[in-house]
């Protein structure tokens, strides 16, 4: 009867010990799940707060200085030349072609290889472009910084060609590499290592998005062949009809 009772304490001893573990398990679980969506909502929160910087970057912007002719901040409804705006023809050209691109778009290269044949057609004088780079990656922001880095030393369109020569594998190494080139083109290395490492031209590729944001630009490559808008690719010859449509 005694050995009986013994066994009957120890299952229920056993009982309780499984219980127990349960409850243990049970309460880790749910510490587990509780500290995952914490850490969830934290990285939420933490990407929104990012995410709210670059906007607010956006929605501020640098002050933005036009040269033909003075105009605010405020949306603009057709294009006008930036101060630091890349471009190649005179001021007084008869007609201006604004193009906005991407140098890491296959379609951008191709529609720059048609403006080059443009300008063996037209002299500076009735043709002026105007480069507007835009970008949405991380690789083509990076690109079109370090296009403008060459052009503060007056070589965009030499560096520009080296990086559409071959647009895979774009980071900065590469970058700096294209610049060290003198093959390619002729730069100070060092001040153009400076500029693209400390990002002196980022504010000028926001400036460039924000700007083909307020005009409605959903596709590149895009143009404003004085202030009439063009959306998609171009044959030169297509763009050379318009322009003597407008020279005559």
């Amino acid at each position: 009867m005694l050995k009986k009772e013994n066994k009957n304490i120890k299952k229920k001893i056993n009982k309780q010990k499984d219980t127990i573990v349960w409850l243990f398990f049970i309460a880790g679980l749910g510490l587990f799940i509780l500290m995952f969506l914490l850490f969830f909502s934290w990285q939420i929160i933490g990407s929104n707060s990012v995410q709210n910087n670059v906007l607010q970057k956006y929605a501020t912007g640098p002050k933005v200085s036009y040269e033909d002719p003075l105009i605010s901040n405020a949306k603009i409804t057709y294009p006008k030349v930036l101060v630091d705006d890349v471009r190649k023809g005179d001021a007084n050209a008869k007609v201006t072609i604004f193009f906005y691109c991407d140098l890491l778009s296959p379609l951008c290269k191709q529609q720059q290889a048609e403006i080059y044949k443009l300008w063996a057609l037209y002299p500076e004088t009735e043709l002026r472009v105007v480069w507007k780079g835009t970008a949405a990656t991380t690789q083509g922001i990076l690109a079109q910084q370090a296009a403008y880095c060459a052009n503060a030393q007056g070589k965009f369109w030499e560096y520009q060609q080296a990086v559409l020569a071959d647009q895979n594998n774009i980071d900065v190494k590469r970058l700096e590499d294209i610049a060290g080139d003198q093959s390619l083109v002729q730069l100070v290395q060092s001040e153009f290592i400076s500029c693209l490492q400390e990002a002196q031209m980022e504010d000028k590729i926001y400036q460039n998005n924000i700007e083909a944001s307020d005009l409605g630009i959903d596709a590149l490559p895009y143009f404003f062949i004085d202030n009439t808008p063009y959306r998609g690719f171009f044959t030169y010859q297509e763009i050379g009809e318009i322009i003597d449509s407008l020279i005559k």
